[in-house]
């Protein structure tokens, strides 16, 4: 099987040390073994190559998980993004049909304005379609990485990501076992994240 597609899967930063044990979980839940994994621990990204239905199965189950999305381009500065994205093949099915854009960032807030600066930086896309803001055909991400320096934020970005979102992960199960809806609390009550990571870690 061939891994030539690349994903970026995208982390909530919390509970770091959990990341990696509830992802082997998830590998072995759905017996995914045809995976690359590149990661640093302390980024909240990792790039994957897997096929993209594992990658929907991951994240279907990953509370860590914020979202994944195919890399159409990367760079670490602006001239290398946009040259990789201009020579990126996009497929025939995805010109035509209504799409909407979404701009994330890491370690820095970007304005209004400065969103919309960058995805018109973008306009050489043969993207043809409808912009439509609910329930478009294709959502696509572009996001930046500021580094994990709170203090010394860069001006630019180290690294610059770009592609179409595949699936958000299952951070929205927290909200819907939160403590604060339940009609009792025990002593054994515990957090909802940290009960929805024990039962990935423990396979069920």
């Amino acid at each position: 099987m061939s891994l030539a597609k690349r994903y970026l899967f995208y982390f909530a930063q919390d509970l770091l040390e959990f990341r990696r044990p509830e992802f082997e979980s998830i590998l072995r839940i759905f017996n995914i073994n045809e995976i690359e994994v590149n990661r640093d621990e302390l980024k909240p990204y990792w790039l994957i190559k897997c096929n993209e239905q594992d990658a929907v199965n991951i994240a279907s189950r990953s509370v860590l998980l914020r979202m994944v999305f195919e890399v159409w381009s990367s760079g670490v500065s602006y001239e290398d993004f946009h040259s990789n994205l201009r020579s990126y093949q996009v497929e025939e099915k995805y010109k035509t049909d209504s799409f909407k854009f979404k701009v994330e960032s890491f370690n820095r807030h970007l304005r209004h304005h400065e969103k919309i600066t960058k995805i018109e930086s973008m306009n050489y896309l043969p993207l043809e379609g409808d912009i439509k803001l609910i329930d478009p055909a294709h959502k696509f991400i572009y996001f930046e990485y500021y580094g994990l320096d709170t203090v010394n934020i860069p001006e630019v970005p180290e690294e610059i990501f770009m592609g179409r979102l595949i699936s958000k992960g299952s951070r929205d199960m927290i909200n819907s076992i939160s403590l604060k809806t339940r009609k009792f609390i025990g002593n054994t009550s515990m957090s909802p994240e940290l009960s929805i990571l024990m039962a990935n870690q423990g396979l069920c």
